[in-house]
C-alpha cells in the first residue's frame, strides 16, 4: 500500500501566511500496510523538511504563503499497490507562490519515500530514520540530507540546479537487490558534497554536470 500526497498551485506573488494546515500521514489503523509514501509538490518555492516521528501515524503540517487566498481543498488517499506520485490528494490556491511543508515519518516499520518538488528538500534524520528507498527530485532548489539510513532497494537524489548535501548516510544493501544497481547522486549545475557515509554491498555513484564534486570519510 501506498500513501499519496500531492500538492498543485499557480504561483504568481508572495507575501504574508495566508493558509494553514495539518492531518496525519498515514491512518492510524492501516498503517502497518502502508510501505511506501510518495510527496509531490508544484509550489515554485519554498521547502520541504522531513524528520522522524514520534507517533506511528506522522503528521504533515503545511503553512500557505500570498497574497490572496484562493480556492483551498483538501484530499488525502490511501492506495493499495501503487507507487507513483499520481494526484490523489491536492491543494488549490490560486494566488499562492510558497509554502512550507513539515513532515514526520513514522519510525514503527521501514518504508520507502518519494518526494518530487521544485523547492529545496531537507531530511534531517537525527541518526532514527531508517528508509527501505529513499528519491528525492527537484529542479530548481537543493537539497540537504544528514543522519539517516538505507536499508532497503533504493537510493537515488537528484536536482537540476541546486546544490546536494549529504552528511552521515549508511547504505546496508547486504539483504537485498540495491547492489544490483548503485545509489545515486546527482546535480546538473549545483555542487555535489557528501561526507560521512558507510557502505554495506552497495556501489555509490555521484556526479555534477557543471559544478564541484566534494567526498570525505566515505567508507565501503
Amino acid at each position: 500500500m501506498c500513501a499519496n500526497v500531492v500538492f498543485v498551485a499557480k504561483c504568481n506573488s508572495i507575501d504574508s501566511r495566508i493558509a494553514s494546515t495539518s492531518f496525519p500521514l498515514v491512518n492510524s489503523s492501516t498503517g502497518n500496510e502502508v510501505n511506501s509514501i510518495v510527496l509531490a509538490n508544484a509550489f515554485v518555492r519554498g521547502e520541504i523538511v522531513v524528520s522522524p516521528a514520534s507517533t506511528e501515524a506522522g503528521s504533515m503540517d503545511i503553512v500557505f504563503y500570498g497574497s490572496e487566498v484562493g480556492i483551498f481543498e483538501k484530499a488525502h488517499h490511501i492506495v493499495h499497490n501503487q507507487y507513483s506520485p499520481v494526484p490523489l490528494g491536492s491543494y488549490h490556491c490560486s494566488d499562492t507562490h510558497r509554502s512550507k511543508m513539515e513532515v514526520e515519518l513514522p519510525v514503527d516499520q521501514l518504508r520507502s519515500l518519494a518526494i518530487t518538488s521544485n523547492t529545496s528538500i531537507v531530511v534531517n534524520g537525527s541518526n532514527i530514520l531508517t528508509f527501505q528507498g529513499l528519491s528525492i527530485t527537484t529542479k530548481l532548489s537543493s537539497i540537504l540530507c544528514s543522519d539517516f539510513k538505507i536499508q532497503g532497494d533504493e537510493l537515488h537524489i537528484e536536482t537540476t540546479s541546486g546544490d546536494i548535501t549529504i552528511e552521515g548516510l549508511t547504505i546496508d544493501a547486504s539483504n537485498t537487490q540495491v547492489a544490483e544497481s548503485p545509489a545515486q547522486v546527482y546535480s546538473a549545475l549545483g555542487i555535489v558534497s557528501l561526507d560521512g557515509v558507510i557502505l554495506s554491498q552497495c556501489d555509490l555513484q555521484v556526479e555534477t554536470g557543471a559544478s564541484s564534486l566534494t567526498l570525505s570519510s566515505i567508507h565501503g
